[in-house]
């Protein structure tokens, strides 16, 4: 489902439905916004002010046969909340020691496409799976090391099928799905030096929500991996849960990386990264 407010670029005229292929080659998407391309402001706001919200999409919270709380993603997005409240309210400012930075595999977007108003958000993962949350809310992704690709009508509806065996009535969107891979694979370079290992089974996480600010894109997936790029600098935040509780990534300008447990980041943290935080949890409000 997505929310069109104030959109990167208008639809082209002739296309009315958000799901049909152009009549041309699939590349006629080649007009999409990049995230490599994108500018802002030199600065993060504070929390003071508010956001200016460009576009904003989700995937299909809830089973058609259930309304339970549990089942939604919505409680993802207050676990989060919660978290980031209570650690920007008991947080100190301070350097960040180089001897308390961890070393672990961490999933999280290394490239992305924004074509929401046409097609759909694609993106590719530091395990270099593809996920793509389509239009109308639903939600594919492929494990390229299995051939094998999860398709999501919701959180608790899944079905894997082999990516050259799918569904016929999946054609469409196994077509949009190829595209993005193809597009990001030859024209898009990765955002950080962060990698995960191959997941030994068909993944079936999902990207939750997605916001896009003028200064920043959120992604939330339904792990609870929490990631905010930048545009002005393009640094990132990655917010993800390990072994040992949560933990806090950050990418800087040169696309190098640093992982810390966020509760060891409590007790002396860098000013930049607290703004970054502050900005993070502005956007989580708005989702």
């Amino acid at each position: 489902m997505y929310f069109y407010i104030s959109p990167d670029f208008a639809e082209t005229e002739g296309h009315k439905s958000s799901m049909v292929m152009p009549t041309e080659s699939l590349m006629s998407l080649s007009t999409v916004k990049m995230c490599e391309d994108e500018k802002a402001e030199e600065t993060v706001r504070t929390c003071d002010e508010s956001l200016n919200i460009l576009m904003k999409g989700r995937m299909n919270h809830r089973n058609k046969m259930t309304s339970q709380r549990e089942v939604s993603g919505d409680r993802v997005v207050e676990d989060l909340m919660l978290l980031l409240e209570d650690f920007l309210q008991n947080i100190v400012p301070g350097e960040l020691d180089s001897k308390v930075q961890v070393t672990c595999p961490i999933l999280w977007v290394t490239k992305w496409v924004d074509y929401s108003n046409k097609y759909g958000f694609g993106y590719q993962l530091s395990d270099n799976c593809i996920g793509v949350l389509l239009s109308d809310g639903t939600h594919t992704i492929l494990s390229p090391h299995l051939r094998k690709v999860c398709y999501s009508t919701s959180l608790q509806e899944h079905i894997t099928f082999p990516e050259r065996s799918p569904p016929c009535k999946l054609d469409i969107k196994m077509r949009i799905l190829r595209f993005f891979s193809q597009y990001m694979k030859e024209n898009i370079l990765e955002g950080g030096d962060l990698r995960a290992a191959p997941s030994r089974s068909v993944r079936t996480l999902c990207l939750l929500h997605f916001l896009k600010t003028d200064q920043a894109l959120l992604m939330l997936f339904s792990n609870g991996t929490l990631q905010v790029n930048f545009y002005h600098d393009r640094t990132k935040i990655i917010l993800s849960k390990g072994q040992l509780g949560y933990l806090l990534s950050f990418v800087d300008q040169e696309r190098q990386s640093c992982t810390v447990p966020l509760s060891v980041l409590q007790s002396s943290c860098p000013p930049f990264i607290i703004h970054r935080l502050e900005y993070a949890l502005m956007m989580l409000q708005s989702l």
